[in-house]
């Protein structure tokens, strides 16, 4: 069977200084289908829909950009809302859609090469892992041809569920983008049973008719396994970890007054919250706090950019990982963390009681204040609980090969 793989979205994003989940999600499929011969690797034409793409410049971008997103430590880290770099890149990646088609198409290595839709001797499967154009139906009006068939995955709905911690415009946006996967897919991939409900949902009230969706969780990198730590680390005695970017949605301002109760109760003998994420969307209250509240100064710690070992060693040695959002798709974090063995206080959301595998995994609304002060306070005045051993079950669920497995066994029957 073939496969048309499109890296619309890696070819746009080569240059940014660091990956989006989304961005990983592709470059894993990219990685994926790059050792399967009869992949053809394409990305989008206003015109023509998906093009072929030489496969020895795809493949050069593919590893280009698998070396420049993996973390490395030797690196300084820099404020990327400061560094003078990093402003410059995200004002040349926050060009408008069609620009950046443009941009695009002066990309000598990958211009725009063979239509692979309307060709009779086409067949196989057109997959499409971003939401990247979705919003565009005309880039996808070719997608009728149904000598090949065509796969979406949908990451989340929550410019449609929860517009209040989105951009403006971003719901009807969205909008587009699942009108578009429901009227030219064939089948549509998900990344949770929560993402798909809410999708199914969404097409019902709707009136859309759409293709069978299909739930299967995404893989996590090897190194988050429950093996040796770090021997370089000093991370401090009593702290908590949350690992997210710094938005509206992940809950950080409750988190922070929560803390704030902490201290009050506990003094300077209060434990420790490291926040581990850049700062997004309609986060201004949260990082106000950061970098204005004194009273928290000295017991929240902001970080950014960490590798993968660094940031293992930071969670194996904490007391525990939260997760009070009030959303998620998928929430990676919180698969980690249970893939680690620590503690983990999780907000009691669908989709966290849908991954919910470990026995030290503890889920509170995430507007109940005093039963997440009540749950902190007894987490921090116990000893330090050995790690639950390694889930082999959860390790291998939560694989990329077992998700690409599962992948092909779907598609086979479509």
């Amino acid at each position: 069977m073939k496969y048309y793989m499109d890296i619309t979205r890696l070819i746009a994003r080569q240059n940014a200084p660091n990956a989006t989940g989304i961005d990983r999600v592709e470059l894993a499929y990219a990685r994926h289908f790059q050792n399967n011969p009869d992949t053809i690797f394409v990305k989008l034409n206003p015109y023509f829909g998906p093009c072929a793409v030489d496969y020895g410049n795809a493949t050069k971008l593919i590893d280009q950009v698998s070396r420049k997103w993996s973390y490395d430590s030797s690196k300084p880290e820099t404020d990327t809302l400061t560094d003078p770099a990093h402003q410059k890149k995200k004002r040349e990646w926050n060009l408008g859609r069609f620009e950046l088609l443009k941009l695009i198409a002066r990309q000598a290595p990958y211009s725009f090469g063979k239509p692979v839709f309307g060709n009779q001797n086409s067949s196989g499967f057109y997959i499409h892992t971003s939401h990247s154009m979705l919003e565009h139906r005309l880039f996808f009006q070719r997608l009728n041809d149904k000598a090949i068939k065509s796969l979406f995955m949908v990451h989340d709905i929550i410019p449609i569920t929860h517009p209040e911690f989105c951009g403006l415009g971003a719901r009807p946006k969205h909008e587009k983008r699942m009108a578009t996967v429901a009227e030219f897919g064939d089948a549509i991939l998900v990344n949770s049973k929560s993402t798909g409900t809410k999708l199914k949902n969404h097409y019902e009230a709707s009136s859309i008719d759409a293709p069978p969706i299909m739930p299967i969780p995404l893989g996590i990198e090897t190194s988050f396994s429950n093996g040796p730590e770090a021997a370089d680390a000093a991370p401090p005695e009593n702290y908590f970890v949350y690992v997210s970017t710094i938005e509206g949605r992940k809950n950080h301002t409750f988190l922070f007054n929560v803390w704030r109760e902490i201290i009050e109760l506990n003094g300077e003998k209060a434990p420790k919250l490291v926040v581990v994420g850049k700062r997004g969307w309609q986060c201004e209250s949260a990082t106000a706090i950061l970098d204005r509240s004194a009273e928290l100064r000295n017991h929240i710690t902001e970080l950014s950019d960490l590798d993968d070992q660094k940031l293992k060693t930071l969670l194996t040695r904490s007391r525990g990982a939260l997760m009070p959002s009030t959303t998620e798709g998928f929430s990676l974090p919180y698969v980690e963390a249970q893939m680690l063995g620590i503690p983990v206080l999780a907000s009691d959301i669908d989709v966290h009681r849908e991954f919910k595998r470990n026995e030290n995994c503890r889920l509170i609304s995430p507007i109940d204040g005093e039963k997440w002060i009540s749950e902190l306070m007894a987490l921090a005045a116990s000893k330090p609980a050995n790690k639950l051993a390694q889930n082999s079950s959860l390790e291998a669920e939560f694989r990329w090969k077992t998700h690409f497995e599962k992948l092909e066994q779907y598609l086979a029957n479509i």
